[in-house]
């Protein structure tokens, strides 16, 4: 039986004070962003929380990869799944996919074997309306951030514990087997962007991404900039937004380690209006900096935007590999396919995939 194709439109919104005339835009000055906001006669720069140290190598250094196998889970003829939209590995090598059509979560052997299905559609315990993204502690713990109820649910084991979250968040993390952080960008200024929550629903602020103080008397609300990925490494947070061009790590206690540049150069957002338009407000597709981020092995792969060139019907992906220790640049190495990917997951000898038919592929891979 074919499975129904589903459409998803995600919409970010943007709202600013308005007059007759806007402009917003973000620039460097220096090594630390500046993101300056015009609003009729009203000027403010407004600065991010910190500051951005450069790559010591600014060439990328080539690594030749070769697959060595692979192996699909579903397709459009069966009804294993309907529409995946994220996934994680645990430490045993199983998969877990979202299906945000089918309201849950499977978990597949490291072979594509089904072994478990977490959750359903509903709006009681273990149900969902909308999940979104989801992550595996290293104890096996199964978290999935579901957006329009605002919360987030956890399966240990036969059990599951429900955990209210604040402004709708579009990322979650486990930072231990009892903490896990979210990434909200509906109100990132009268709170943190990250969030640390306990199993109790207490929440607390990681330090902040922007510095709320400079924005002055500028009123402001979603800010998209701010979206991306936030990834657990040894209780360490690492965060990497989708359009600026560095990452961040946070230690233990919720600080800022360090903050390190991309191997990109990349103009950031500029968006000029003359009149406020929520529905059609979208940042430039050439602002979008990352694809796709995981950690593995005390490495962060980063799937480069710009440098993913598509040639002769084939796509080259461009993945960057830095040390989470210190964010130093390490190598960079290319994945060529015919097929748009959506979703990637990468380890040192492993690239998961969900590609444009809403398949999941699984791909052993060796660099030379």
């Amino acid at each position: 039986m074919h499975k129904k194709i589903y459409s998803i439109i995600c919409i970010f919104f943007f709202l600013i004070s308005c007059s007759d005339s806007e402009t917003a835009n973000v620039e460097y000055q220096g090594n630390r962003e500046k993101i300056k906001i015009k609003i009729g006669s009203k000027h403010t720069e407004v600065s991010l929380n910190y500051e951005v140290l450069p790559q010591n190598e600014r060439e990328r250094s080539w690594k030749e990869s070769k697959v060595l196998s692979q192996f699909s889970i579903g397709s459009l003829d069966d009804t294993t799944l309907y529409l995946p939209t994220d996934l994680k590995v645990d430490k045993d090598e199983n998969i877990y996919v979202l299906d945000m059509a089918g309201k849950f979560v499977k978990k597949f052997d490291s072979k594509g074997k089904e072994l478990k299905k977490f959750g359903r559609k509903g709006r009681g315990p273990g149900e969902f309306q909308s999940p979104f993204r989801i992550d595996v502690s290293e104890a096996g713990k199964l978290i999935v951030l579901d957006i329009n109820q605002g919360k987030c649910e956890i399966f240990d084991k036969n059990k599951s514990h429900k955990i209210d979250v604040l402004n709708q968040p579009t990322g979650v993390s486990f930072v231990t087997e009892e903490d896990f952080v979210t990434l909200q960008i509906l109100n990132p200024l009268d709170m943190s962007a990250i969030q640390k929550y306990n199993l109790e629903g207490a929440s607390v602020d990681y330090e902040n991404v922007l510095l709320p103080s400079s924005f002055d008397n500028i009123t402001v609300a979603m800010l998209p900039f701010v979206d991306g990925s936030i990834i657990n490494y040894k209780k360490e947070i690492c965060y990497v937004p989708r359009f600026m061009n560095h990452f961040v790590l946070y230690d233990k206690n919720g600080k800022i380690k360090y903050v390190r540049e991309t191997m990109d150069e990349i103009a950031l957002p500029t968006y000029e209006r003359k009149s406020f338009d929520v529905v059609n407000f979208r940042l430039p597709e050439e602002q979008l900096s990352i694809l796709g981020a995981s950690v593995s092995d005390g490495k962060l792969f980063l799937v480069s935007n710009k440098a993913s060139k598509k040639n002769n019907n084939k796509i080259n992906y461009v993945i960057d590999v830095y040390s989470i220790l210190d964010g130093d640049y390490l190598y960079s190495f290319k994945y060529k396919r015919n097929k748009v990917v959506s979703r990637f997951f990468i380890t040192e000898n492993v690239i998961y995939l969900i590609n444009h038919l809403a398949v999941v592929e699984v791909l052993n891979y060796e660099l030379e």
